[in-house]
């Protein structure tokens, strides 16, 4: 039995390439999907995006401005790392945010008839 199966198995033929690929349902979803109004927390988030971001650019910038500094790499090893680390931390904090500006600007754009 187990000879046969292994034979099927690699054998190629009609049945195996006439099964249909799985669709994506989520993304048939997605496109069903119709624009709503922001909840009234996300309508404040929205408002306040922009001077979060700013924010976020700024301590991006003064960070790279301390790696900058010509003395920045004569601090001790862990303090260097600690600057590291809260400027990759940072970055990541402007991709996200940038990230999440986009999705609710897509929850509430509307489509153009």
């Amino acid at each position: 039995n187990y000879d046969y199966y292994l034979e099927k198995r690699v054998m190629p033929g009609p049945a195996r390439d006439s099964i249909p690929a799985p669709t994506d349902v989520a993304g048939q979803k997605k496109s069903k999907e119709k624009p709503r109004k922001l909840k009234w927390k996300e309508e404040r988030e929205w408002d306040s995006m922009e001077a979060n971001i700013l924010a976020a650019e700024t301590e991006v910038s003064d960070l790279e401005a301390a790696f900058a500094a010509p003395d920045f790499y004569a601090k001790p090893r862990a303090e260097i790392f600690d600057v590291e680390t809260q400027l990759k931390t940072s970055r990541d904090k402007v991709a996200h945010l940038y990230t999440r500006w986009h999705e609710l600007e897509l929850m509430q754009s509307v489509p153009s008839p």
